[in-house]
């Protein structure tokens, strides 16, 4: 019976009944300690009739063993693993130990274990309930909130329990203290009978109302001191501190070395209590300090490879054997009694289990620090799970010790080939700590560094790099480290950093490779990372130094480093490099104005074409399609833009698709199909976010504020141009602050407010001249001179658009030279220039300016055509404001346009459509789900709404609405 929760307990009854029906509901209950959670845990549990109940909880001692929450809470459905998609099949078994495996994308595991739960749910109602996810290992605890917020639609119920100022992102129901009348209620009811007055006052006024404490406090109720309430982790601790230090000094001792275990094993702990009662005797028989002997568990420990049982880290062969209680004395564990009499702990046939985490905490901080050091020295004789012994060999080193050192790389390093990263730096970090070789603590200190990247952890990563910079004496190793330390500031946002510290890997790479330096030497024992192993050839360094300069709009800096990139190709470089070196030249050539930049980025798509082992990198297709983007050159772009997102879509890659689906975006947005780029605006920043790549978030917002703009969504398009200007402000990602000043230009212009579009046009102008950026594409300066040509500033005008058609007729290029005729009033030589490039967006405004010059010059009639075309084409493209400047154009040469109806695809949501056009590939429901990362249910639940939406029902119905939108604008002839 749970008392004074009411209305928590009704919020639980609702999330039950939701799941039955097929809604998925996810709560998070959160508070301090003992206020109750367990129990409103507890409660859903013996409610959930007829359904699968899943379980798990954190636990401190395997806070840092990968995946060990993930097993526990599969472990009853893991028979099901067959029935995943290949990759993600693959990646779950890997993480759990099942199976050896390479790491994959570290939301890969996420999206397999939002399929395994799913899919379980389509059989029937499933609970999932996680205890102190505060205490569960990250690797775990990520999978889990992946999958959690990505449940709508399936029969599928999640609790999870963690304390007050653990953020998960997750609808929360925060708990507090009970109150006056239900802390009564319990008082009495654990004591058996009504208190004397004023003893709850006090117990309440003591504990804030907090239940454990109230529990804890019963038998003493009506003798407690009128005090105010201090913090009950205090209380509690203190509590079962005096209860502690009454017991006798051997179940003392006994409770010491269990709390140190923590994992709660009997077996484990008979052996250790047996062992550390001979060290008593006889004196320390293991390696002293350091943890176990050659010939023992460490021997075990130091193996390699992915686990080989089931769960956290699994036994290996030279460790302990649970089951191997008998081999201890039977009265080892024989002082527990006194414990469990005192309600401190609690036996099952192979468990010991604390009456509360607090208990624990109390117990372990009540022996000194030398009784703390041998407990862990007995526990990693005995423990047979590799991870664990590692980490208690750790705790029992007083000072550096370099076979706990070892033995924690071992982990560190089977975890990292798990895709457990976040557990992985921990042990690496930790062993670093304890090694006193120079070479070999940069070495761990590298490796922590580049699984904390892994797991997404930037700053932890940036402070571990730094400290191995300073450490290393080794140029190949400095090189990696530097190459790691540039590749984090660019996925961070802070793209000049990046240039920079690539600029000094490639320097380096090039004097290791002079010098004979090209690899380090692997120590013996150690195993080198995995993404970051050999020599990486100077130009790919440079390459990369030189796109990075490209996003800080910093032209001279990126054409430097990629014409350094392409002279230090060799005939020895890998094909990736060339390519790499030959998209960085294109790009920084275009950039600073050079038409010869086109041949270089054609002639690197067609190696990318030609080389088979580049075909499956989303990274460098996304890369190839920029320079098709920076080229107009649209089917090109759109096909390498595709497969990029297939393959890392196909590949479980997450963290592969943000870039290119802002690509695919713009691609979308600047043609004719701006709710496409929504839909895909809308996935890149959702991801992006989740995987802290702010670059990709700068992009995907300044972007999705260019669509919201020519929309007419005034309050949207400010908000996400505000975010995006003060992201790239402080990264320095000018590139797509640029990006954010066209949103807010055209905003203006399509309202009339010329005077605003002026102030933004000549910032833009400002900083392209500050950056030294020349590409015509980019110049704000035709619609510039058109805005202070209609506010009667012509002289201003004039010098702006005699460059830019300097410029535009070098680059030849048909949008830049478009726009250039449009401003000069030339339409008809515009409208052929449009002809050629797919963004309808321009030529509509061009045949709104035609028509406006026309009835300007009284030619209404002739003004008509160009007018009732330009409305037509702001229609299709759901250009409001646009449209309404062209009608009211119109309305003024004579005639009424007839408002359009909605556009149908405009009715539907940002995840709907993504789903449409996913399905409207010929995908079924389930490659769809795979696809988007969501579950088959949520999928058919958002095709439902499509359907209802855009009143059909069939696919290719589906596939013929989405056709229909997408149909390109047809131009009219220019009027004479």
């Amino acid at each position: 019976m749970v008392i004074g929760r009411a209305e928590e307990l009704a919020h639980v009854d609702r999330l039950l009944a939701a799941a039955r029906l097929g809604t998925s509901e996810v709560l998070a209950i959160t508070g301090e300690p003992g206020i109750g959670k367990t129990a409103l845990l507890d409660y859903a549990v013996a409610h959930a009739t007829g359904m699968t109940v899943l379980r798990a909880g954190g636990v401190e001692s395997e806070s840092e063993i990968p995946f060990a929450g993930l097993f526990s809470l599969l472990r009853p459905v893991l028979h099901r693993v067959d029935e995943l998609p290949p990759p993600q099949a693959t990646a779950l078994r890997a993480a759990l130990g099942l199976a050896a495996g390479a790491a994959g994308d570290r939301f890969l595991v996420g999206a397999a274990t939002l399929t395994l739960l799913t899919g379980c749910a389509e059989d029937a109602p499933v609970l999932i309930v996680i205890d102190d996810a505060h205490w569960l290992d990250q690797s775990s605890l990520a999978a889990i909130l992946f999958a959690a917020r990505r449940l709508l639609a399936d029969a599928l119920a999640l609790l999870i329990a963690s304390r007050d100022g653990h953020e998960l992102g997750l609808p929360e129901l925060p708990l507090s203290g009970l109150d006056r009348a239900g802390a009564a209620a319990l008082l009495e009811r654990q004591a058996g009978g009504p208190l004397p007055p004023g003893a709850t006052d006090r117990a309440f006024d003591a504990t804030l109302g907090n239940p454990l404490a109230l529990v804890e406090l019963a038998s003493a109720a009506a003798t407690l001191p009128l005090e105010p309430g201090v913090p009950v982790q205090t209380t509690l601790e203190l509590t079962f501190a005096a209860r502690i230090t009454a017991l006798p000094d051997a179940t003392r001792r006994l409770l010491a070395l269990a709390a140190a275990d923590e994992a709660g094993h009997l077996a484990v702990l008979a052996r250790a209590a047996a062992l550390a009662a001979g060290s008593e005797r006889g004196g320390a028989t293991g390696a002293g300090a350091g943890g176990a002997d050659a010939g023992g568990a460490a021997a075990g420990s130091d193996r390699g490879g992915a686990a080989t049982g089931a769960g956290a880290g699994g036994a290996d062969a030279g460790g302990a054997d649970a089951g191997g209680a008998d081999a201890a004395p039977a009265d080892a564990l024989g002082a527990l009694a006194a414990a469990e009499a005192a309600g401190l702990v609690v036996l099952a046939v192979d468990r010991l289990s604390f009456c509360h985490p607090l208990a624990r905490a109390a117990a372990y901080r009540g022996a000194t620090p030398d009784e703390r050091r041998a407990a862990h020295r007995v526990l990693a004789e005995v423990e047979p799970d590799a991870d664990r012994r590692a980490w208690h060999r750790a705790a029992a080193a007083l000072g550096p010790d370099a076979e706990a050192a070892a033995a924690l790389e071992q982990a560190g390093l089977r975890a990292r080939d798990r895709g457990a990263y976040t557990a992985a730096a921990s042990s690496l970090e930790r062993a670093a700590r304890l090694t006193t070789d120079t070479a070999a603590r940069a070495r761990r200190l590298f490796e922590a560094a580049e699984a904390a990247w892994l797991a997404g952890h930037a700053d932890r990563a940036d402070e571990r790099l730094a400290e191995a910079r300073e450490l290393s004496l080794d140029p190949a190793l400095n090189v990696e480290i530097d190459r790691l330390r540039g590749h984090a500031a660019l996925r961070s946002g802070n793209a000049r950093a990046a240039h920079d510290v690539l600029l000094e890997a490639a320097d380096g790479a090039q004097v290791a490779e002079a010098s004979g330096h090209a690899g380090t030497e692997t120590p013996a024992g150690a195993t080198r990372t995995a993404r970051y192993t050999g020599t990486v050839h100077a130009a790919e360094m440079l390459a990369e130094a030189a796109e990075a300069a490209g996003y800080a709009a910093e032209p001279r800096l990126m054409l430097a480093a990629a014409r350094r990139a392409w002279t230090a190709l060799t005939p020895h470089t890998s094909e990736r490099a060339r390519v790499r070196a030959m998209l960085a030249l294109g790009m920084a050539l275009i950039y600073t104005g050079d038409d010869t930049g086109a041949p270089w980025l054609r002639d690197a798509t067609d190696h990318l074409d030609a080389a088979p082992e580049l075909a499956g990198d989303p990274t460098l297709l996304a890369s190839a399609a920029t320079g098709a983007l920076w080229l107009r050159e649209a089917e090109r772009g759109r096909e390498l833009m595709s497969r990029a997102i297939a393959i890392a879509r196909a590949q479980g890659a997450v963290g592969a698709l943000p870039f290119p689906l802002c690509l695919a975006g713009r691609e979308a947005a600047t043609s004719d199909r701006p709710h496409v780029a929504v839909a895909l605006y809308e996935e890149a920043i959702r991801l992006a976010r989740e995987t802290g790549q702010a670059m990709s978030v700068a992009a995907g917002l300044s972007g999705l504020a260019c669509v919201e703009a020519r929309q007419g969504r005034d309050d949207a398009c400010r908000e996400h141009a505000a975010e995006a200007l003060e992201l790239t402000e402080r990264l320095g990602l000018a590139f797509f602050q640029l990006w954010a000043l066209d949103a807010l230009a055209d905003l203006e212009l399509g309202h009339g407010n010329l005077e605003q579009a002026v102030q933004h046009l000549t910032a833009k102008e400002r900083l392209l001249e500050a950056r030294g950026i020349a590409d015509p594409d980019v110049s704000p300066a035709p619609d510039l001179a058109e805005a202070l040509t209609w506010l009667d500033r012509k002289a201003q005008a004039e010098p702006r658009l005699a460059a830019f058609a300097r410029a535009a007729r070098a680059k030849g290029q048909p949008w830049a030279l478009a726009r250039l005729a449009r401003a000069r009033g030339d339409y008809a030589t515009a409208l052929d220039q449009h002809a050629r490039t797919p963004d309808r967006f321009e030529t509509a405004r061009t045949l709104l300016a035609q028509g406006e010059a026309l009835r300007r010059e009284r030619r209404r009639a002739d003004a008509r055509e160009p007018l009732r075309a330009a409305i037509a084409g702001f229609d299709a493209l759901g250009a409001v404001p646009w449209a309404e400047r062209a009608r009211r154009e119109l309305r003024a040469s004579g005639e009424t346009a007839r408002r359009r109806d909605p556009l149908t695809l405009d009715a539907l949501t940002p995840r709907e459509l993504q789903v449409a056009l996913v399905l409207a590939e010929g995908h079924t429901i389930r490659e769809a789900a795979g696809k988007l990362f969501l579950s088959p249910k949520t999928v058919d639940h958002h095709l439902q709404s499509v359907y209802r939406k855009l009143a059909i029902d069939s696919r290719p119905a589906l596939a013929a609405a989405l056709d229909r939108e997408d149909l390109p604008m047809r131009t009219p002839p220019a009027a004479a």
